[in-house]
């Protein structure tokens, strides 16, 4: 009886009864004919969702209809493989996926998947008939979401029928998506004529030009060469970085002159400098090397990451050898470069510059290790501390510190042990960042109060006097790595005074995540007053964070474990912060929240 009441709901007024009962017939278990014939009526319902209902109803049910359209859309409904992609399946499908994508966010999670699916097996619908319709419901101005999964069935067809269609469409934001998938998918050459007509079509925004670009990279030839040599003069940033690119994946000779005069352009010559590098025949070397010795230094800089990111190991070769130019500026461009090539060789190289005779070639040197990373790196910079004079002593322990490698962490205690000013502020930073809890006490005193006649503490006293926050977030980094509860109430001071408070709510946090048991119950107390009355203004990110000292406590005294009881003050001071709230929003008063700028 169940059965027949449910079949008799399906002709409901209400959609969600509809759904309802299309939705348990296939639960039931008994593909009786009278349950299968109303199923399949349910497959012509106006409410997308009662037809995936049934779809999938049926579907569990092993009964799957007989029409090549029905038994596609079950098929892809539950997730299974539709093999047929006729006319009539693939008009069925484009009417499910209309309906589907004109609910928008109104679909639930089952639902969205097959539009997902009936998308991807659209992609494989490959006969003139199919992509006609496909045509036919683009020019209909249905929804955006629709558009897109057809113009993505479109570029995976990829012919020249399709790439037409694609590039007859009218120019708005939603339709310029659709070259997009061009450049995912195999392009075909049958296609090429048409993607330089449009490719050269200035109306076409020059985001659907750049991508056109691309696919021409792939697709290759002469024709596509010329088109894109054209490119590179024209008025849009986004295509001539596009046009440089695919032609160094082109490797085109030709075009090695017209890159070279490129190397300046402000946008485009880092990709003008890679394309030559792609090129790799020793006239484009011998052009990005001139680049690197010359005295334009944008010229210079896409010059030698292009050499040190070209991957192969002729480029690599004349990178270092420019290490041996008598120009400490050449040598410097070449140390700043190599944090971009791989391989140990890199690293070797890098290593010997920390001995170079320049100073800034030496500094360059470690900060490009310092990009490189990894055990051999550190073992060198801990290496070049023994003879390093004081700047470069200050560079290797920031450097250190910044890998993380806790190998390092000796040596900076000893360079701490000697060390005065601020090269004692960068080794406390340092050892905080490698877990040095003792560095993290010193750094929090440093930061707070400041030792007699430092310099870094006179300069940290101006910050506060002057409302700004210097080189506050790295020493919070720091205590974020190692500091302990002590640091929290300092820290509660300063949110509101710098502009990092966001950072430093973050940085409280992870200290409560590491020390919490030592937390007395006096801080929670002020943790908990904080909750209502303080709201942390953050110039640095443009935000205002509420510093929600009361959520704290719940996370990581009573919801995080809840092995600690929280004292009855936090309670209290919560009511009497909340009663402080209403008072001032009675009174048109604003809470300590700072005015917009």
């Amino acid at each position: 009886m169940a059965r027949f009441w449910r079949l008799g709901k399906l002709r409901s007024r209400n959609v969600f009864v509809r759904r309802q009962a299309a939705e348990r017939l296939g639960k039931s278990g008994r593909a009786s004919a009278g349950v299968v014939r109303g199923l399949s009526k349910a497959l012509a319902d106006p409410d997308i969702q009662v037809r995936a209902a049934a779809a999938r109803s049926l579907g569990a049910l092993n009964a799957v209809p007989e029409t090549e359209a029905e038994r596609t859309m079950v098929l892809l409904a539950c997730g299974r493989e539709a093999e047929g992609r006729g006319e009539p399946a693939v008009a069925a499908a484009l009417d499910w996926l209309a309906r589907l994508e004109d609910q928008g966010g109104r679909l639930d999670v089952k639902t969205h998947e097959v539009a997902v699916r009936i998308g991807e097996w659209l992609k494989e619908a490959r006969s003139p008939a199919a992509v006609e319709l496909m045509a036919r419901s683009l020019a209909a101005g249905r929804e955006f979401m629709f558009r897109k999964r057809v113009c993505d069935a479109l570029a995976a067809v990829g012919d020249g029928r399709a790439i037409g269609i694609l590039l007859s469409l009218p120019r708005n934001e939603t339709l310029d998506f659709a070259f997009e998938y061009l450049s995912e998918f195999l392009p075909r050459e049958s296609a090429l004529g048409r993607l330089i007509e449009s490719f050269r079509n200035q109306a076409r925004s020059a985001e659907a030009r750049a991508v056109i670009a691309r696919t021409m990279g792939k697709i290759g030839g002469p024709a596509a060469v010329e088109a894109l040599l054209d490119g590179l003069s024209d008025k849009a940033k986004e295509v001539r970085i596009a046009s440089a690119s695919a032609l160094g994946r082109l490797k085109a000779q030709a075009a090695a002159d017209r890159l070279d005069g490129m190397l300046e352009d402000e946008y485009a010559g880092a990709s003008a400098a890679a394309a030559l590098a792609a090129i790799g025949d020793d006239r484009a070397f011998e052009r990005l090397e001139a680049a690197l010795r010359g005295t334009n230094s944008r010229r210079a800089m896409s010059a030698g990451t292009a050499l040190a990111e070209a991957g192969t190991e002729a480029a690599l070769s004349r990178l270092l050898a420019d290490l041996e130019c008598d120009s400490p500026e050449v040598r410097l461009r070449v140390v700043e470069a190599l944090k971009g090539a791989a391989g140990p060789r890199a690293g070797e190289a890098l290593s010997r510059a920390l001995r170079d005779a320049s100073a800034k070639v030496r500094k360059g040197a470690a900060y490009s290790l310092r990009k490189i990373g990894g055990r051999r790196t550190v073992e060198a910079l801990i290496d070049a501390l023994a003879s390093a004079d004081d700047e470069l002593t200050r560079v290797l322990i920031e450097c250190l510190g910044g890998i993380g490698d806790p190998i390092a962490l000796d040596p900076i205690r000893t360079v701490l042990s000697r060390a005065e000013g601020e090269t004692r502020h960068i080794a406390l930073r340092a050892s905080g960042m490698l877990g040095d809890k003792a560095a993290a006490r010193e750094l929090v005193d440093l930061i707070f109060t400041g030792a007699p006649g430092d310099p870094k503490a006179l300069y940290y006293a101006s910050c506060r006097e002057h409302g700004h926050s210097g080189p506050l977030p790295d020493d919070l980094r720091a205590l974020e790595k190692s500091a302990g509860a002590e640091a929290i109430r300092p820290l509660i001071g300063l949110a509101e005074d710098s502009g990092y408070g966001a950072m430093i709510v973050q940085v409280v946090s992870k200290i409560l995540e590491r020390d919490a048991a030592a937390v007395d119950d006096e801080l929670l107390v002020e943790l908990a007053r904080l909750q209502a009355v303080s709201w942390v203004h953050d110039s640095h990110f443009g935000t205002r964070t509420r510093f929600d000292g009361r959520r704290i406590i719940q996370e990581h005294f009573v919801g995080g474990g809840g092995a600690r009881k929280v004292p009855a003050d936090c309670s209290a001071v919560h009511v009497l912060a909340q009663k402080e709230i209403q008072r001032r929003i009675q009174g048109r008063t604003v809470m300590r929240k700072p005015a917009p700028d």
